[in-house]
């Protein structure tokens, strides 16, 4: 094989490089370096004083010539060339044309045989509203228009399409794995077959319906009925959710500014509820919940609890850890906190009675408190100034800043108490 490949002409290696993608291109010029050492992939960028005017991804000689040869990226103003190689393809909303002598680009529409070869083409048509019509796209695995008029295409192996504000007439092809659509036309016809294919959906539209398999979905203004159980991560922003609903394989929920009639979620680990109202909620072996700015309190147990209001530590028998948002006049009722670890941003000389944990995370501590009187305090995470006040007998950590909040403050709990809950 390496004799034939050594003999191999420039055309001949041009007609390989043909059929392959981007990505495919740069493994040739790495790992093929014996065969097609001649070759290397190059991008190509033409300034003004602050701005790109056009951006080439080209195979081209090792050489210093500035000839661009077969070039397989075009991310340009204005281009007038081959486009008989190009695989990837951006036009942004500043591009006033394409005249290649397979592609064609007016700001009103994209033309050429050579959209068919396309692995990935990323179209932003906010002035005039680019029109693609009856292409058959058969390698185009990536598809992103915003402002498009999507007439009748037809797609073999795509995988990712993303659309926004873009009419869409003709059949969603059932080989994406994600969608993602926002403010969009479709026609009756475009959900002909259901998208066993896909596994994450992002839109306002009630799209989900179509996908039975999908793991992953963020929703916004829509009304949810049955959703499929197949979810693992669902996300809702202002989504009213009717019925009763059973999600077996539910790790994350996030819900802001929605409303939940009732959702069984047996594997549920996180859940985090923001300006919501959950009527009623399932979820024995829930690890996290963050409520913020509720409608209606939720008293669900956790081994990390994040919220706004004081609660009753006896009501959650698995509550390890708790994080306060700002509580109101720094007040934390009565209760005792005899947790391993605890965050309030500001601790006042009050709090010593409620606070029997044994790490406490705190941005602010008033003069006034005697850390001694919290009895069962291991070690004080706090900004450095806090330092000196510290007794010997309490460990002393640097607040970091990037770990105040969520995954951040989760990890430095298991850090510091990487013992199992009991």
């Amino acid at each position: 094989m390496s004799t034939a490949s050594s003999k191999l002409t420039l055309d001949a290696i041009s007609y390989v490089l043909g059929f392959l993608e981007i990505e495919d291109h740069v493994k040739v010029s790495l790992t093929c370096q014996t065969y097609y050492k001649a070759f290397g992939v190059t991008t190509k960028e033409h300034r003004d004083q602050e701005h790109i005017l056009s951006c080439y991804t080209v195979l081209q000689k090792h050489s210093n010539d500035d000839v661009l040869w077969g070039v397989v990226g075009l991310d340009v103003a204005e281009y007038a060339g081959s486009t008989r190689h190009v695989k990837d393809l951006i036009i942004r909303s500043h591009c006033k044309f394409i005249h290649g002598d397979t592609i064609w680009y007016t700001p009103s529409s994209l033309t050429g045989e050579g959209l068919r070869n396309l692995v990935k083409l990323d179209i932003d048509s906010c002035f005039d509203r680019c029109a693609i019509s009856g292409v058959r796209f058969e390698r185009l695995t990536t598809l992103r228009a915003r402002c498009c008029s999507i007439i009748r295409c037809q797609f073999d192996v795509l995988e990712h399409l993303e659309l926004e504000k873009t009419i869409f007439s003709g059949e969603i092809p059932t080989t994406i794995t994600s969608l993602i659509a926002y403010r969009c036309q479709f026609s009756g016809n475009c959900f002909k077959r259901r998208l066993e294919n896909l596994v994450e959906i992002y839109t306002n539209h009630d799209l989900i319906r179509y996908a039975p398999n999908v793991k992953k979905a963020v929703l916004c203004n829509v009304n949810l009925h049955n959703p499929p159980k197949s979810l693992e991560y669902l996300r809702l922003f202002i989504v009213d959710v009717r019925g009763k609903i059973y999600l077996p394989e539910l790790r994350h929920l996030e819900v802001d500014m929605s409303t939940i009639e009732y959702i069984n979620a047996p594997k549920l680990s996180e859940l985090i509820v923001y300006s919501s109202k959950i009527h009623a909620i399932k979820c024995p072996v829930l690890t996290m919940c963050d409520t913020y700015i509720m409608v209606n309190d939720i008293d669900v147990d956790s081994v990390v609890m994040m919220t706004d209001r004081a609660i009753d530590p006896k009501k959650f028998p698995s509550l390890r850890v708790l994080y306060f948002h700002k509580i109101q006049h720094d007040d934390l009722g009565d209760f005792e906190y005899e947790l391993d670890m605890i965050y309030v941003d500001h601790v006042t000389s009050r709090m010593t009675k409620n606070i029997k944990a044994r790490a406490l995370a705190t941005l602010e501590i008033d003069k006034g408190v005697n850390l001694r009187e919290m009895n069962r305090l291991e070690v004080l995470i706090a900004p450095a100034k806090y330092a000196t006040i510290v007794p010997a007998s309490i460990r002393f950590i640097e607040f970091n800043y990037g770990r105040r909040r969520g995954s951040g403050f989760i990890d430095l709990f298991k850090e510091l108490f990487p013992d199992p809950p009991q």
